[in-house]
């Protein structure tokens, strides 16, 4: 493995490295994200429905709706940014189940770190991700 082999799609950051920009990938987002979906969101659901299966079902759904951005923007692929989707589904499902069994958002933040610093590696190793034409002409 060598850092020269490292290509991101032209989409992403101009091709350029940008350090806020990963700081802002994998520690800012992740830190405001489960602020604001298990901190503040998960926590109303809760409290209006007082279900935790729909508390859990509405934080992951608006999680899924926050990650649409990524199919609409184009900066990934179709393919990955689909994959994103139902990733979100489930990591977002299984962060507030953490959260509502341990009462803290401590642990949904550590994890979703975890996941981004692990998941921003995943276009490097899978690179037909971006290398699929978006439209089929053959």
């Amino acid at each position: 493995f060598s850092v020269e082999n490292i290509s991101f799609p032209k989409t992403c950051c101009k091709g350029e490295f940008r350090p806020s920009f990963v700081i802002d990938l994998l520690f800012v987002a992740p830190i405001l994200e489960e602020i604001a979906f298990r901190g503040y969101i998960l926590r109303i659901c809760q409290e209006r429905s007082q279900s935790d299966k729909l508390s859990i079902f509405f934080s992951a759904l608006f999680f899924v709706l926050l990650h649409i951005g990524n199919v609409i923007s184009s900066r990934f692929h179709l393919s990955y940014a689909l994959l994103q989707l139902v990733f979100a589904s489930i990591v977002g499902a299984f962060f507030a189940t953490r959260t509502l069994l341990t009462g803290s958002i401590g642990e949904a933040i550590l994890i979703h770190i975890v996941n981004n610093i692990s998941s921003s590696f995943l276009p490097i190793h899978v690179r037909f991700l971006y290398e699929i034409p978006k439209t089929i002409d053959r």
